[in-house]
């Protein structure tokens, strides 16, 4: 059945640009989707929006984490995916972590130094994920009041973190209600990167500085990103791990933007120089994809205006946040 699609200007500041459009979804493509759902469901205990045989859909807080299932050739996929790093903010991170481990989730050391403590780990596809608990320094930054938006808006309280009282047990929720609040993406150019995000994309930063774990003394080695709940964030790496830089890694994750108007969106794009596919009509509306300077694929998500599937509410609550 064809779905009739017009276009939520309301739901966009600008129709023919990414500049103040939102990431809604990040989707993470991977090979078996049962062995996915069951690490993501019965592992982290993430919540199931909904699903189909192709894909399973999350509730991450303000972004929805997408699964769906995809052909991957053996060998073109390292086993840990070291170009992109997907964040959940956390209160407790010694509980959040103990309480993973006891599913079978194996985790790094944790690593804590000026911005707090983050610990690692990777899906059965070899996507790198990390756990955030900030500390109180890092709750005054810049990026902070990003932050503590996407906690209330998520429904948490900002003075819980950055001041964690100590271990406390196993967090037994482990990372249902957690939100995901940054996609690092890791790339060989910080001066290429910047003149690609914000000078063609035109997205505003709420932080450009050097990496503050001492990796990069770059200027523009850790920029931060604002597309809505998610800090979109390039990491310069000039040293890349093996195999981070082939075309079919980096497309192995893909942030959506939610706009009003693809088409429109894909003709400001094309006048920038930077091509898009067609639209097609996908499960949740009409999208088209991109790349970057890269070889990382973005995708543009033009949502139908009455559609009712959890995940098109959860889109519309997501753009209507106060963030």
């Amino acid at each position: 059945m064809q779905m009739q699609m017009q276009t939520q200007g309301a739901l966009a500041a600008n129709r023919d640009t990414v500049e103040n459009s939102r990431i809604v979804k990040l989707i993470f493509y991977v090979r078996d989707l049962a062995i996915s759902r069951a690490f993501y469901e019965d592992s982290l205990n993430l919540e199931l929006l909904q699903s189909d045989e192709q894909s399973a859909d999350y509730d991450t807080g303000q972004i929805i984490l997408c699964l769906e299932r995809k052909a991957v050739q053996d060998g073109a996929v390292p086993r840990r995916d070291r170009s992109a790093d997907l964040t959940f903010l956390v209160e407790d991170l010694v509980g959040t972590r103990d309480a993973l481990v006891s599913q079978g989730v194996q985790m790094t050391e944790t690593l804590r130094y000026e911005i707090g403590a983050t610990v690692d780990f990777f899906d059965p596809d070899g996507h790198w994920i990390s756990l955030y608990e900030p500390s109180a320094g890092a709750m005054t930054w810049p990026s902070s009041e990003k932050l503590k938006a996407v906690i209330r808006a998520s429904g948490g309280n900002p003075d819980a973190y950055g001041s964690s009282a100590g271990p406390a047990g196993p967090v037994e929720s482990r990372l249902k209600g957690c939100a995901v609040v940054y996609l690092f993406t890791f790339i060989p150019d910080p001066d290429a990167a910047f003149h690609f995000y914000n000078g063609v994309l035109g997205l505003n930063y709420l932080e450009c500085r050097p990496c503050r774990r001492g990796t990069t003394e770059n200027a523009r080695g850790v920029v931060k990103y604002d597309t809505g709940g998610l800090m979109l964030t390039t990491h310069y790496r000039d040293v890349p791990e093996q195999g981070d830089e082939t075309v079919a890694h980096l497309q192995c994750v893909t942030p959506v933007f939610h706009v009003a108007d693809v088409r429109a969106v894909a003709a400001n794009l094309a006048q920038n120089g930077i091509n898009s596919t067609p639209p097609t009509l996908g499960r949740d509306g009409l999208i088209s994809t991109f790349g970057d300077s890269f070889g990382r694929n973005f995708q543009l998500l033009e949502t139908a205006v009455g559609g009712r599937t959890p995940v098109q509410v959860k889109i519309e609550n997501i753009v209507a946040a106060k963030l």
